[in-house]
């Protein structure tokens, strides 16, 4: 029985550890939403995307500008 015991012990906090940082980032998500409002965070979640694309789509536009310039 002890083999046993101390290979759940060993095995089951990795999961565990898991799945509490899943449930604590859900949990502050829903109370940030909850008091920010989704229709602050949702349009933040959209500029940032596109701004993120933009910077890609355009990186290689802007790269021979400044080494032209």
């Amino acid at each position: 029985e002890p083999p046993m015991f101390l290979s759940v012990i060993e095995t089951r906090p990795v999961l565990f550890d898991i799945l509490c940082l899943f449930a604590a980032v859900a949990y502050c998500f829903t109370i940030y939403y909850s008091i920010v409002g989704w229709h602050f965070v949702l349009p933040a979640i959209s500029n940032l995307t596109a701004s993120v694309g933009a910077l890609v789509a355009g990186a290689g536009h802007d790269r021979p500008s400044r080494k032209a310039a």
